[in-house]
């Protein structure tokens, strides 16, 4: 275990998830160098303890980068799924990636690790399977974007660099990602029930997203694609229940599957089911500060 302080390159620096890692790589001694496209807006939300740069060609070859964190990605949720806006979510992706391992590739001593964002829309639409990480993706667009994506940090390996591939579900927390519009939603009695409530909804509380890219860091014998999700998986309907019951109002309503479809590719979003479960995390030691759905959204709810 390695838990030296450190330089470590985080992209994707405004988003939801870096916004507690930052701090957290901050508070254990690290120094933090922030990929940002906007440096005024990254410099007023992250403060002036990191530095910001908005380009990866204004690091210099000689600096030196003991690790990086790509976050990168533009949101896939809000609007339809135009060829060109999937365009735009491969390109976040896959060109930032490229570039990160670019800058690997000359800089003159490599970082130790790359953990690069992944998504468990690599295993596609699977049902009741329990997917672990070795189960193979499949055709469909969101599988086929998170493939691009996942061999394009894999080049890093072939500079020596160890390469962690996060997997992850839906991300848990108060101030950002899919939590909040749901619990405004169901605190006006407007939570709905998806399709049949049946597919399996992958998740994850914020404080273990960034509790498990910690845990990857600092571990050097784990490497490869490792699913950032928690322990019980859930239903849809089973996440909409707990939601509706924290927040003290009822689940009536249920949106047809058909009625979901009218909104094409992105009803994938609601409508897919993973049973993805975190096999290597727990192997490696790895231990949830929230297994449970109702004690994280209580967490959240109720702090």
């Amino acid at each position: 275990m390695d838990s030296a302080p450190r330089t470590i390159l985080v992209t994707g620096a405004t988003g939801f998830i870096a916004g507690s890692l930052i701090p957290a790589l901050l508070a254990r001694g690290d120094q933090v160098v922030a990929l940002a496209r906007d440096a005024i807006r990254a410099r007023a939300k992250l403060g002036a303890n990191i530095e910001i740069v908005d380009s990866l060609d204004a690091l210099d070859a000689t600096r030196v980068i003991d690790a990086v964190v790509n976050l990168a990605g533009e949101p896939l949720a809000g609007g339809l799924w135009s060829p060109q806006r999937k365009q735009r979510f491969i390109d976040s992706r896959v060109n930032t990636t490229a570039a990160v391992v670019a800058l690997i590739a000359r800089l003159q001593k490599k970082p130790d690790v790359l953990v690069s964002g992944s998504a468990v829309g690599y295993y596609g639409d699977r049902g009741d399977h329990a997917l672990a990480e070795h189960d193979e993706p499949t055709t469909e667009f969101m599988s086929e974007l998170c493939v691009l994506w996942e061999a394009e940090a894999l080049r890093a390996s072939r500079l020596g660099v160890r390469v962690c591939l996060l997997r992850t579900g839906l991300v848990f927390g108060r101030n950002g990602g899919l939590l909040p519009p749901l619990l405004l939603s169901s605190r006006f009695g407007m939570g709905a029930v998806l399709g049949d409530g049946r597919q399996w909804q992958p998740w994850i509380h914020l404080d273990d997203e960034v509790g498990i890219i910690l845990h990857l860091l600092d571990h050097p014998t784990i490497s490869g694609p490792l699913n950032a999700v928690a322990p019980e998986p859930v239903t849809q309907r089973a996440l909409m229940r707990a939601i509706a019951d924290e927040m003290h109002r009822p689940l009536w309503l249920r949106v047809p599957r058909p009625a979901l479809k009218l909104t094409g590719e992105m009803s994938a979003l609601f409508l897919i089911s993973q049973r993805a479960l975190p096999v290597l995390a727990l192997k490696a030691g790895y231990a949830f500060r929230y297994p449970d759905l109702r004690k994280a959204l209580a967490a959240i709810i109720n702090p």
